[in-house]
């Protein structure tokens, strides 16, 4: 797991891998992909973990500002924010159907016959089963968020006044 937090993070995958199970697929700017043997629940609550991030919290924010309640993009910091695509169908009813991909690595959308592909900025691929307008409303949806938390730092730097001990 520690991986997770050397490099930077484009994207995380849930898989079925055989004779391993529910696993994720992590996807690391300048490596190659590798799996986790974790759900993609666990890893994601690693990295909320990791980056003081609390799920229900980033819910009651952002909610009102992008008008769903269900299925809100992770910002786990101002450079670093996930919208979930969904890349499977399930087989039991706790496993994830939603993979997280970082949009500042998200290069283009194609739409094909019977999947989306989403394009990373390092040529990887990763379909979705979504429609090509839902998979754009989560990436609309995390520029949203990105533009909020940006406003939101420069807005607390502007008004931080110099601690004086």
């Amino acid at each position: 797991m520690e991986r997770l937090f050397e490099n930077e993070l484009m994207a995380l995958l849930p898989e079925y891998v055989k004779a391993k199970g529910n696993c994720t697929i992590v996807y690391i700017e300048n490596m190659e992909p590798f799996v986790i043997e974790r759900s993609i629940k666990t890893v994601t609550k690693s990295l909320e973990k990791h980056y003081k991030i609390s799920p229900t919290e980033v819910k009651r924010k952002y909610k009102n500002l992008i008008s769903s309640t269900n299925l809100i993009p992770m910002p786990f910091n101002k450079d670093n924010i996930f919208v979930p695509i969904k890349t499977r169908t399930t087989i039991c009813k706790n496993d994830g159907a939603f993979s997280y991909v970082n949009i500042k690595h998200i290069y283009i959308v194609r739409d094909e016959k019977s999947h989306r592909e989403v394009c990373l900025s390092d040529g990887k691929i990763i379909k979705s089963i979504s429609s090509l307008s839902t998979v754009q409303n989560h990436i609309r949806n995390g520029y949203i968020i990105k533009n909020f938390h940006k406003d939101y730092y420069i807005n607390v730097a502007e008004h931080e006044e110099d601690y004086v001990g």
